[in-house]
């Protein structure tokens, strides 16, 4: 899609993601990347959360969120990126 409405549910999308990173379920992160093309990488994602986990942690703690509209706007939204910082 495009435009605001586009944009927004882009956020929706990538929010589910940081959700589970942060919610340490590391087992649902490339199931919902399957459904939903909402992470490249997201076999390391969930390897990192794993990891983080077995190490005890037990939460993650997002830094920042950000897209690469955000960094470099266009007129009209038509499609970006997500990204985010987290720590564990």
């Amino acid at each position: 899609g495009e435009g605001a409405e586009a944009q927004e549910w882009m956020k929706r999308n990538d929010a589910r993601m940081v959700e589970l990173a942060a919610n340490m379920q590391a087992e649902e992160i490339v199931p919902e990347s399957n459904r939903n093309m909402n992470a490249c990488g997201a076999g390391a994602m969930a390897a990192t959360v794993a990891a983080a986990r077995a190490l005890g942690c037990g939460a993650g703690l997002t830094v920042e969120y950000t897209t690469s509209y955000d960094i470099a706007p266009e007129r009209r939204f038509r499609m970006a990126v997500g990204y985010v910082g987290m720590i564990f």
